[in-house]
């Protein structure tokens, strides 16, 4: 989901007149997988990413060992448990009927954001 789309969303929210009741699911304008994900990133960017599926146990490690914290680290296994699954959220229209635009496509920011992306990874640290 486009942090755009979160900003835009949460400043209609709070200029609405009513407020909308209850809690507002803001979701992207599809269910995302990891193998979407790595094919869009490959295609956008020219890469050959290969997906390596790992286990439950060796996700949290990985992330534990990385300094996540342990509500990250959760988080993180629930996310991928749904997105295994194929539950994962898709667009309800919240970020359209609030704001009037359709939300952003993962392939659109990355495009947007391409360059950007690969200089920070190419840019020498001093």
């Amino acid at each position: 989901m486009a942090g755009e789309d979160v900003a835009r969303t949460a400043a209609a929210v709070l200029r609405a007149d009513p407020v909308p009741p209850g809690e507002l699911a803001i979701t992207g304008p599809q269910a995302l997988t990891a193998e979407a994900l790595v094919n869009s990133i490959n295609i956008i960017f020219g890469a050959s990413i290969d997906l390596v599926p790992v286990s439950e146990e060796a996700l949290a490690l990985h992330l534990q060992v990385s300094g996540f914290p342990k509500s990250t680290v959760r988080e993180a296994l629930i996310i991928e448990e749904v997105s295994k699954r194929g539950l994962a959220p898709f667009s309800d229209g919240v970020i359209e009927q609030m704001t009037g635009q359709p939300p952003r496509s993962i392939e659109a920011v990355l495009v947007e954001h391409r360059l950007d992306l690969l200089l920070s990874t190419s840019t020498p640290r001093l």
